[in-house]
């Protein structure tokens, strides 16, 4: 065909534009735990809340347009998808509630996006995800005076709990210390929960949703804990501490029940023989694995009920092929 065919042709069919391609299909229901921040573009994703010193990337994960408006009241002015606490905490300044996530919510909803590749969705190859019509389950709303308290064990130079800093060893400091974090948890303690007018203002985001004190108990718990194991090693003088609640069985005693157990209900049939309060303030800590990678998982004994045999099984067998038990 002659160049002048070729260009005729070209003019009179002029190319079509190519359709747009089709949204990624839907991929089940999943709950998605975090705080929420307005990305650069303005939509609403899931941040994740950390005490650490780094973390691996993450997908981003996004709620649809169409629902997020709903949870605009507690979306946070953090503009990141990670905020570190003990690097917000340790400035010696006052507590300014702006620069902190405002509230951590657990979302349920169906997820659009790609087939997750590795370890869901917490690797620099997972996609990107959107939750449609999400559901607030859950919402634990933050109380600055609460975190002006948990301040003193990223500030304090004896604290055990400073993430990469040197810490003052001595007795004396020590002691200071260990004072002055048992006074700081009586008062963390003694601060209410959620008044009437932040109890409204979830029903009117989800009428079902349930006020939390997850976050919050379960940091009074590992203050606690360290506090009466320094007691009992003879390291602290703290009086009397009969005020102080039973301390549930730490993460140690509890994967130990989930390597022993051979299934979900006989793990829980020895979780109540140890505990018989609140399974939200217990943490399982375990391995999941897929034929590409293996990867560590904390997962509230509250959501471990929900799991089905089957997955109780993966994940044991997960744990102890890592573990090698």
């Amino acid at each position: 065909m002659s160049l002048l065919a070729v260009s005729l042709a070209l003019f009179c069919c002029p190319q079509q534009p190519s359709a747009p391609a089709p949204p990624p299909p839907l991929r089940g229901v999943e709950t998605w735990s975090g705080f929420l921040y307005r990305n650069e573009e303005g939509a609403i994703q899931l941040g994740s809340a950390v005490v650490a010193m780094g973390v691996m990337g993450r997908a981003a994960q996004t709620l649809d347009p169409e629902s997020a408006p709903r949870f605009a009241p507690l979306v946070s002015k953090v503009d990141d998808h990670y905020f570190f606490w003990n690097y917000e905490l340790e400035k010696e300044e006052a507590i300014d509630a702006s620069r902190f996530p405002r509230a951590l919510v657990t979302l349920r909803g169906e997820i659009r996006g790609d087939a997750r590749k590795s370890n869901g969705g917490y690797s620099s190859l997972g996609m990107p995800e959107e939750m449609q019509a999400a559901r607030l389950l859950e919402c634990e709303l933050l109380d600055e005076r609460w975190l002006a308290e948990w301040a003193l064990f990223f500030r304090d130079p004896a604290s055990p709990f400073r993430i990469a800093k040197a810490v003052k060893n001595d007795a004396a400091s020590r002691q200071a210390f260990g004072t002055a974090a048992l006074a700081a948890l009586r008062r963390m303690r003694k601060l209410p929960g959620p008044d009437a007018k932040q109890l409204e203002l979830l029903r009117s985001i989800d009428p079902a949703a349930k006020p939390s004190e997850r976050f919050r108990r379960g940091k009074e718990l590992e203050i606690q804990r360290w506090l009466m194991e320094s007691a009992k090693s003879g390291e602290l003088e703290l009086g009397d501490l009969s005020d102080l609640p039973p301390l549930p069985p730490s993460s140690t005693e509890l994967q130990g029940l989930f390597l022993e157990a051979e299934s979900l209900e006989r793990f829980f049939a020895a979780v109540r023989t140890r505990w018989t309060g609140d399974l939200a303030l217990l943490q399982l800590v375990h391995y999941e694995k897929n034929e590409r990678s293996t990867w560590y998982e904390s997962t509230p004994l509250d959501r471990v009920s929900e799991w089905s045999e089957e997955h109780y099984a993966r994940c044991r067998a997960a744990t102890r092929e890592t573990l090698k038990r």
